[in-house]
């Protein structure tokens, strides 16, 4: 490895690797279009496992995924990695990590990483982690501001609006002197019951049975 190049770059897909029992991650990451070289990388947040990876490794590799055969290196081993989790395997004190489509294999080799080099690389992929879960609130923040912006100025919250405030017969001010009217509205002693606000000639006595 180029010692002067930088080793890290934005990491590419994600995916949790199981041996016995362990748990790891495997991810890529670098750009052929930058300076920053393509690599593959094992870890278990203990320990780091890299390697580089060269055009010639992916040439007409799972062709059948519908990939496009302009695709650059590091797009092509992205798609890969996406679509499919690989097997890990140690030999010794390297790594090894498999794809399988059908028939079609292809496999690396991940030499472990020295003391320094890991530290290194996993304090890159540390902040590599935190800088995506702050674009992607970043990103969510503007959504949910749009989205509310939008809600609040539609054309179908201002038109309801206008209907209930403008509907005829309907007077807030009106409705709410009719209601208190009505609380406060006492009957007379002798008004009818049947023609409110007029009082009855004939005070009721009820019904005489001896009357003829």
């Amino acid at each position: 490895m180029d010692g002067g190049a930088p080793l890290f770059s934005f990491p590419g897909p994600l995916r949790v690797l199981s041996h016995e029992g362990q748990r790891y991650l495997c991810f890529c990451n670098g750009d052929s279009a930058t300076t920053v070289p393509l690599r593959l990388h094992v870890t278990d947040v203990c320990e780091f496992w890299t390697c580089d990876i060269s055009p010639e490794q992916l040439d007409g590799v799972f062709s059948e995924n519908g990939q496009d055969p302009s695709d650059d290196s590091a797009s092509k081993l992205r798609e890969i990695l996406s679509h499919q989790t690989p097997t890990l395997t140690f030999q010794g004190a390297d790594a090894t990590v498999q794809f399988q489509n059908g028939r079609e294999r292809l496999t690396f080799n991940l030499p472990k990483q020295p003391p320094s080099e890991a530290k290194k690389q996993l304090q890159d992929l540390m902040f590599g982690l935190v800088e995506r879960l702050q674009t992607l609130e970043r990103s969510y923040k503007d959504s949910a501001g749009a989205v509310s912006l939008k809600t609040l100025g539609s054309p179908e919250k201002r038109t309801l609006g206008s209907q209930i405030l403008f509907a005829p017969g309907i007077s807030p001010t009106k409705s709410r002197g009719c209601a208190g009217q009505t609380a406060t509205k006492k009957r007379q002693p002798g008004e009818s019951l049947i023609n409110p606000g007029f009082k009855s000639k004939k005070i009721p006595t009820g019904v005489d049975f001896d009357d003829p």
